[in-house]
């Protein structure tokens, strides 16, 4: 990637910082699992 390509940088830079949120996001939810169970985790999410 060439280091004027200011639009594709900013881009990917967005699209690193989403993905760094999603994997937060997912690992809370595995982490909530663990703690509670895939049942009482599913009961939850059909609840909201």
């Amino acid at each position: 990637m060439c280091d004027d390509d200011y639009v594709t940088r900013h881009m990917i830079e967005e699209f690193i910082i989403d993905e760094q949120d999603h994997y937060i996001w997912v690992k809370g939810h595995l982490c909530l699992i663990d703690q509670i169970g895939i049942e009482n985790y599913m009961i939850e999410m059909i609840g909201d």
